[in-house]
């Protein structure tokens, strides 16, 4: 059960969420996705049997159904809100390429000082 969570949390925080929570109220369950500063928090109303049932099927399966979950979010990208702030940041960073399109880095030199471990922060 801890690493489900655990895995939870990460994808959530794939999604800019920085939590889950699993809330329990007798057999009803609510999962809630979302976090403090994100500008949003959805509940998603469950039975304590199916997360159960859920989390008890092979990983593969799990991994189908969050694969088919995540396909629903793909299909309406115009749901997903961008904060004004990085609107903002994102316009900035436009900005900053076209006036230097060569600066920086190739996304080939970024992968491989990451695998190398020679980029490390101080």
């Amino acid at each position: 059960m801890d690493y489900a969570i655990e895995e939870l949390k990460k994808q959530a925080a794939k999604l800019g969420a920085n939590g889950v929570l699993l809330v329990s109220s007798g057999d009803r369950t609510s999962t809630i996705v979302g976090g403090h500063g994100t500008g949003y928090l959805y509940a998603i109303p469950v039975t304590a049997k199916t997360v159960a049932e859920i989390l008890a099927l092979p990983v593969q399966e799990r991994i189908h159904l969050v694969e088919l979950i995540w396909e629903s979010v793909a299909a309406v990208p115009q749901a997903i809100e961008v904060s004004p702030e990085v609107k903002s940041e994102l316009a900035a960073r436009l900005v900053e390429f076209e006036r230097d399109p060569d600066a920086g880095y190739s996304w080939d030199e970024v992968k491989e000082k990451l695998k190398s471990g020679s980029w490390r922060s101080a």
